[in-house]
């Protein structure tokens, strides 16, 4: 669960339009909206190369979810269920520390731009860190 910036395309425009479809509710969507929206993340460093079909499947589900600050988003050694791109706010991602009682130790920070928890959905593996906010955040799930 290590964080992964993204490049985000850079018109300003086409965010705003992203952001207004990913707050239209999952099933109202129209094809237009899904089409751009999987347009938009194929821009994405992170995910160019995914096969567009996949891409629209994202785009049909992806929802835009506001999280309080010190909320627990990922849990170290859960099944996946989703993965996060970070619009706005900071995370830090933890990992227990066995030698000591698994006390939770910092290993990194993730703010906007960041791709969270795609690994673990593709790998079909556990959660390999636990993510806190440590700020109030915008994500797509």
């Amino acid at each position: 669960v290590f964080p992964v910036t993204l490049q985000m395309p850079m018109d300003t425009r086409n965010k705003k339009t992203f952001l207004e479809y990913c707050n239209v509710p999952t099933g109202k969507r129209t094809l237009k909206q899904v089409q751009f929206m999987a347009s938009y993340l194929g821009d994405f460093r992170r995910l160019k190369g995914i096969d567009s079909v996949l891409l629209r499947g994202v785009a049909t589900v992806m929802t835009a979810i506001t999280v309080p600050q010190k909320r627990q988003i990922i849990t170290e050694g859960s099944e996946p269920d989703a993965f996060y791109i970070v619009m706005d706010g900071s995370l830090g991602v933890y990992k227990s520390n066995i030698a000591e009682g698994n006390r939770k130790e910092k290993i990194a920070s993730a703010g906007p731009r960041s791709c969270l928890g795609e690994v673990a959905l593709v790998c079909k593996s556990l959660r390999t860190a636990t993510v806190c906010t440590l700020t109030r955040c915008f994500l797509l799930k």
